[in-house]
């Protein structure tokens, strides 16, 4: 093999691998962090579970899930770690949670 063929073989193998890597860096800058509320309340007895903020004085729900058998679950996306409440049907009874985008758990009884 001349010179010339083993030099333009190296470039393309070159290319090949830095062109790989740009495309693989450029998938993980497009991976969007979230969070995920797991929580299982034994005997919790209400039918709603509602993720808020407390913004001007009231609760801002952003979220609702049904609870089944005390579970429920809650995903989503932050921009800055902030408190934030789970609120429970029409109730004066909430959770104060502080959310990141991570994996969080709550667990106990009500």
């Amino acid at each position: 093999m001349s010179k010339k063929v083993k030099q333009i073989i190296a470039i393309i193998i070159f290319a090949t691998v830095f062109i790989s890597c740009g495309n693989s860096n450029e998938e993980v800058a497009n991976v969007v962090p979230t969070f995920n509320i797991e929580a299982k309340i034994d005997s919790l007895a209400y039918k709603m579970a509602y993720l808020a903020q407390w913004k001007d004085g009231d609760f801002v729900k952003s979220d609702s899930i049904a609870i089944n058998k005390g579970s429920f679950s809650f995903t989503g996306s932050v921009e800055s770690p902030n408190v934030q409440y789970i609120l429970f049907d029409d109730s004066d009874d909430k959770l104060v949670v502080f959310i990141e985008n991570s994996d969080i758990s709550i667990t106990g009884l009500h």
